[in-house]
């Protein structure tokens, strides 16, 4: 959990408490535990299968020397960290939740998420925002600096109404959406690629992209729900890399798998507001499963 290296760790132990704890001693509590929580991760993608709302994200990461993918899916009580050879459909087919997913699910402007599952999709506007102002400042886009401020505008329109769990009157979205299509008309004339057909312009892409998706981009005006941006996935993924900054590549695929499952482990415990050195160790003290309370 604190990413602290094995050869630490036997110095650690070594130093207060005068004890030699070899590499091997180590590696076989972590694979203990990962046996131990095979029930927990069932129970996790069944809670994640009945949840309104879930985030989805993968990141690269290196197993020896191939490129393989941490894929997540989560949401503000439970985390699903699975490592895959795939970024794919491939990959979130096997993990086996998407599937047969059908509520909200917020990512990225990833394609599989659009086209391959039966879900309600909800676009990142963190992400959105990164594209929009690259457009701005590298191509002086008049459209993206418009729509960029437009989004922003409204979520902060939006907060009132958040708090007060009211939804925004019909003649108010109204106007919004005229707005927002008001801009796109602009975009269209800036950026007469948009339609085309083989490759295009990066502003080209992504207006094609926001007139095919405009249900998900302005998800979030029509349902309180849905956040504004894809950050907590983006956040549950970030140990991962911290890791890899802190000790290379995994060795093995086996001690990523083991990796991530204990990391789903201690994400959900921390969203929950439990101490995580407890419920390290409830894993190996009862021989009834503890982490069956994380469900109810």
């Amino acid at each position: 959990y604190q990413l602290i290296p094995f050869e630490r760790l036997e110095e650690i132990f070594s130093d207060l408490f005068d004890l030699e704890l070899c590499e091997g001693t180590i590696y076989n509590t972590n694979l203990a535990s990962f046996e131990k929580l095979t029930g927990f991760e069932k129970k996790l993608k069944t809670a994640l299968l009945n949840s309104d709302i879930n985030h989805a994200d993968e990141t690269p990461i290196k197993i020896g020397k191939k490129q393989s993918y941490l894929h997540v899916l989560s949401n503000e009580g439970l985390t699903l960290i699975v490592p895959h050879a795939s970024r794919g459909m491939k990959a979130v087919n096997e993990i086996g939740v998407l599937p047969n997913y059908e509520g909200i699910l917020c990512s990225d402007f990833f394609n599989m998420y659009y086209t391959g599952y039966y879900v309600k999709n909800a676009s990142c506007h963190s992400h959105l925002s990164r594209e929009l102002t690259l457009l701005e400042e590298e191509f002086n886009l008049r459209w993206a600096h418009e729509l960029r401020r437009f989004f922003l505008d409204l979520n902060d329109y939006m907060r009132e109404y958040r708090e007060q769990d009211r939804p925004l009157p019909a003649e108010e979205k109204l106007l919004f959406y005229d707005e927002f299509r008001r801009i796109v008309f602009k975009a269209k004339i800036e950026t007469p690629d948009w339609n085309q057909s083989g490759k295009k312009s990066l502003a080209g892409n992504l207006l094609s992209r926001l007139i095919r998706h405009e249900t998900s981009v302005l998800r979030f005006m029509n349902d309180h729900r849905v956040p504004f941006t894809n950050n907590l996935a983006e956040r549950d993924l970030r140990m991962a890399k911290v890791r890899q900054k802190v000790s290379g590549c995994f060795r093995s695929f086996e001690g990523a798998k083991v990796y991530a499952r204990l990391r789903s482990y201690l994400s959900t415990v921390k969203k929950q507001g439990r101490n995580v050195w407890e419920s390290l160790k409830v894993i190996h003290t009862y021989k009834k499963p503890q982490y069956i309370e994380l469900f109810t």
